[in-house]
């Protein structure tokens, strides 16, 4: 009896935060879908400025993911997102200035492949040579932007340009 409490508990919290999302869902880099190439949904995510923001949009993912993940030079607790990354993404592409130790100790043993780059630029380069039909790329951050962008905003019109520039 227990079991099914907590089974129903976490399908319940799961269906507010799809929910609670969806209602955001116009928001520009909140979980916004930027266009689909070639099969691949390339979602931008910039408003995910820490990990607790990154694993609810992991949690709303049905597919494949190859998870853009920014670097800072501080302290990120990435324990909320290893159980997510272990059997949501394939690929992960760290992008930054700094060099995120804990990205490369507790996340890549996780994933089939890792990348660090240092642009954003080439992290969508990165994501474009190894995503596939079904796939979704997701810049999800889980770190503030103010390293390399302006804010979050900056940041996500970056991405969504260099979404775009895909297709020319």
């Amino acid at each position: 009896m227990h079991r099914t409490r907590t089974s129903n508990y976490r399908e319940n919290l799961l269906e507010v935060r799809k929910k609670s999302l969806r209602q955001f869902a116009d928001v520009a880099h909140r979980f916004e879908l930027v266009d689909t190439i070639n099969g691949v949904d390339w979602i931008n995510d910039s408003k995910a400025t820490d990990p607790q923001a990154t694993c609810h949009s992991l949690e709303l993912v049905q597919k494949p993911v190859i998870w853009i993940v920014g670097t800072c030079d501080y302290p990120v607790d990435y324990h909320l997102v290893e159980r997510l990354t272990q059997y949501k993404v394939k690929s992960l592409i760290s992008f930054g200035i700094a060099n995120d130790d804990q990205i490369v100790d507790r996340l890549k043993p996780l994933v089939d492949h890792y990348h660090e780059v240092h642009s954003l630029s080439s992290a969508v380069h990165e994501a474009k040579m190894h995503c596939k039909q079904g796939d979704i790329v997701l810049l999800s951050p889980a770190v503030p932007s103010y390293d390399m962008f302006q804010d979050f905003r900056d940041r996500g019109e970056q991405f969504r340009k260099l979404v775009y520039d895909l297709k020319q």
